[in-house]
């Protein structure tokens, strides 16, 4: 467990790669996760890369200015129907993109993005729904 904003930034900050792949796997409290963001700004990428957030903070992240601070979000395994909704319409293909490749995308959003006007992102839709509706018939 991260306890402070300090321990956060030494973390991230590390050359060692055991030490640094904690800002990644270590929990974040709500908390120390909005002091980070508050203090230092260009750290709130490693806050989203964090796989202990909290859908509290997953909810903040994904109104964040910067898309790729939300396409870090989309692709988290446990947004609400409203977040997917939400990023399928997001005005950056890359977070568009992303959620593409997140295994919990709805089925009516995918089929969704297949018609995105970005043609990478419907290609690569269309090839995902399909693989996922033939798994699904498979049973």
């Amino acid at each position: 467990m991260i306890k402070s904003v300090n321990e956060f930034i030494e973390i991230c900050q590390s050359d060692d790669p055991k030490v640094y792949t904690r800002f990644n796997n270590d929990l974040i409290t709500d908390e120390i996760g909005f002091a980070i963001i508050a203090e230092y700004p260009e750290m709130a990428d490693n806050v989203a890369e964090n796989k202990t957030i909290s859908l509290n903070m997953i909810n903040h992240l994904a109104n964040d200015e910067y898309w790729q601070i939300r396409s870090r979000i989309a692709r988290k395994p446990n947004l609400t129907r409203e977040l997917f909704e939400k990023f399928a319409n997001d005005p950056h293909e890359s977070v568009r993109h992303r959620l593409v490749y997140n295994k919990n995308t709805p089925l009516d959003i995918l089929e969704k993005l297949t018609h995105d006007e970005w043609e990478v992102c419907a290609e690569d839709a269309k090839e995902i729904l399909e693989e996922r509706l033939a798994k699904e018939a498979l049973g």
